[in-house]
């Protein structure tokens, strides 16, 4: 795969110096992750996509999303005043406790709260690493997924590893939606997955030639 060709990282990715990572996460869960997403991911590691949105269906309406950002294999340490990347939008840290979790404003209700309530954002339970979003996922994250995206708002992009050890199908999981409905087929694999993703001139471009053609469903 010609990364540079094929896929333009825009952000904070580092490469990653050997597979041992990769190696012992499937020896410990017993599957194998797609060659292409580990070529990808050695280039550069917990990086953001040019090309990241893509479009998904619900109750016959057609949607858009933003990949996000790549769950990186690498760790970080940050502290309160150089928060990560992954930090929550409208999560504003002033402080941290001895266990290092951080103390934060909390305006992701209303940004404009005069005395917002104060929350403890565990970072190191969130540390936007995919070993550590596995060991410790969202409640009712479905079995059998393994989350490689998170797209900002507590939603992940998963391999779906459900009826398979190798191959997985590629999947969008909206921790919103009760159950099952909120999981969302996008491609047969990983790299049939980045051939759909398209940048925001694309996505102009194409809901503007939609919406001169009738009968197409609503994009919202």
């Amino acid at each position: 795969m010609e990364h540079n060709n094929f896929i333009d990282w825009r952000s904070f990715g580092k490469s990653i110096d050997n597979t041992t990572n990769f190696e012992n996460f499937e020896e410990t869960y017993g599957l194998i992750l797609p060659e292409s997403y580990k070529n990808l991911v050695r280039f550069r590691d917990g990086g953001v996509l040019k090309k990241d949105l893509f479009y998904y269906q619900f109750q016959k309406d057609n949607y858009r999303n933003c990949v996000g950002r790549f769950l990186c294999w690498n760790e970080k340490k940050y502290s309160f005043q150089t928060p990560p990347p992954f930090l929550p939008k409208g999560l504003v840290p002033f402080d941290e406790d001895k266990d290092g979790n951080f103390i934060c404003f909390d305006y992701r209700i209303d940004p404009e709260l005069d005395n917002p309530p104060v929350v403890d954002w565990n970072y190191k339970k969130n540390n936007g690493s995919l070993l550590s979003t596995y060991q410790n996922p969202p409640e009712f994250f479905p079995k059998g997924f393994i989350p490689f995206s998170e797209d900002g708002g507590g939603n992940y992009i998963c391999f779906d590893y459900r009826t398979c050890s190798e191959n997985p199908l590629i999947v969008y999981w909206d921790h919103g939606i009760e159950e099952n409905e909120g999981i969302f087929f996008l491609a047969d694999s990983f790299e049939e997955f980045l051939s759909m993703l398209k940048s925001e001139e694309e996505i102009a471009a194409l809901e503007t030639s939609q919406s001169l053609e009738s009968g197409d469903s609503e994009i919202k």
